[in-house]
């Protein structure tokens, strides 16, 4: 059965066309064991040669080398190569700030892509199963996920094959119990550490007490939801193609499409300006834009699309310059690289009083003088700076708070700054930082005056 079901997989998707060497991830696990005694099977017949790539993740010490010599004497006893890769995936985790698993995913690819790369016309096999197809969507649905995630793992991504996607876990380790194969278990896979293991360990079997045939379900609706995706896609690339004009999109068009499609050509849009990764805070930005027929969203490539005059156009990001400039506080200040003098002037604070004429005490233009400190200077913007507003005393980002101002990036260099150190005083034509203004408390106030 398991047998029949594989050669239909290859069969269907045209996994084996005009391939000469198929590079098996083999991690000892049933599941690529199965999958590594198949594709043996079928070597021969199918004309092409098999190399196993076990990695070891070195998060298991003893452990982690019990599986590389399982895997290894494996591939001996069966008489086909095998690559052993070893990295240090907590390490590689923590110097690219990211999760343990999800390290260990673009190690994994990445290794296969290297040793693939090395071979003629190459195919790539993972293990992947109909159980760890159901146990993705459970995670995409809880995250959040469209119609495009709800399709699963595809069956062929490039030079990827997935030959066991419609056989579950449990048909696999009968596989093995048939055919004398041995595997071992990964402890990790029973520590409920990983969102996955939570679902297969916790979740699976709940659905299943009223279900049975879950999976078997889930491979149904799979195939009606990729139906229903590839319609919408089809549909989305001929809208695309009907409206662009010269590298250029009519505004009313794209408002007019239904949000099934209108999404999708958004989304086309701005891969067809970038080829870097496009997140959902971008597909959401420009739909306000489209609505609003005006604004702009800056996207990954040092790209900028703006919605004007009726269409929707992209335009090179003009890069923010970065001449650092500072001076230390004194009366009179000349800034000369932006040709600004401002002077500051202190004064009581009953002198001040009687030029708020009654007013609150808050300016955008009076600091506190006692907490001015004499190492206080007058400088541009730094990366990290932080502006703490008066009205709330809410923190942001000087960068985020100029991209909400509209400021164009070639004139951010040259709005002048009072900080002292990483603390920034004041900004202006925004304001005094909170911590800075002048209170019931204050002897004397520092007038900050621009010329």
């Amino acid at each position: 059965m398991i047998f029949k079901s594989f050669l239909s997989m290859l069969e269907k998707y045209k996994m084996l066309e005009n391939t000469q060497t198929v590079i098996v991830g083999l991690s000892g696990g049933a599941d690529s064991i199965a999958l590594t005694h198949l594709l043996h099977s079928v070597s021969i017949s199918k004309k092409f040669n098999l190399i196993a790539v076990h990695i070891n993740h070195k998060i298991r010490a003893l452990e982690a080398q019990r599986d590389e010599d399982f895997a290894v004497n494996f591939c001996k006893s069966i008489g086909i190569k095998v690559i052993v890769k070893r990295v240090d995936v907590l390490k590689r985790a923590k110097e690219l700030k990211m999760g343990a698993e999800e390290a260990g995913r673009n190690v994994r690819y990445e290794i296969f892509r290297e040793v693939a790369s090395k071979e003629r016309n190459s195919k790539i096999a993972t293990a992947h199963t109909l159980s760890d197809n159901a146990e993705t969507i459970i995670m995409r649905l809880i995250s959040g996920t469209g119609l495009k995630g709800l399709c699963g793992i595809p069956p062929v991504r490039g030079n990827i094959i997935r030959p066991l996607l419609e056989i579950n876990r449990a048909e696999i380790e009968n596989y093995c119990r048939k055919n004398n194969l041995k595997y071992i278990v990964d402890s990790s896979n029973l520590q409920k550490d990983y969102t996955r293991n939570k679902v297969r360990l916790d979740l699976i079997p709940i659905i299943k007490g009223i279900n049975p045939n879950f999976e078997q379900s889930i491979e149904r609706a799979i195939k009606t939801i990729r139906e229903d995706e590839n319609y919408l896609e089809e549909k989305s690339k001929k809208i695309f193609q009907l409206i662009c004009d010269k590298k250029e999109f009519d505004i009313q068009k794209l408002q007019n499409l239904p949000k099934a499609l209108k999404n999708r050509v958004l989304l086309k849009i701005m891969k067809f300006y970038t080829d870097k990764r496009i997140d959902q805070k971008h597909l959401i930005q420009l739909n306000e834009i489209v609505e609003s027929t005006s604004g702009r969203v800056c996207i990954p490539g040092n790209k900028v699309l703006i919605c004007k005059n009726g269409k929707l156009k992209c335009e090179e990001k003009i890069l923010e310059v970065h001449n650092e400039w500072e001076y230390r506080i004194c009366p009179l200040n000349i800034l000369t690289e932006i040709q600004t003098n401002i002077i500051i002037k202190v004064i009581s604070i009953s002198e001040y009083k009687i030029k708020l004429k009654g007013k609150c005490l808050e300016s955008p233009w009076a600091v506190d003088a006692n907490k001015l400190h004499f190492e206080s200077v007058f400088r541009n913007r730094r990366p990290g700076d932080i502006f703490v507003f008066s009205s709330r005393g809410i923190s942001k980002s000087i960068k985020k708070i100029f991209n909400e101002l509209k400021i164009p990036p070639d004139q951010r260099y040259k709005l002048p700054i009072l900080a002292y150190k990483n603390d920034v005083i004041w900004i202006d034509g925004i304001g005094v930082s909170k911590n800075y203004l002048p209170t019931e408390a204050t002897k004397r106030v520092a007038i900050i005056i621009k010329e």
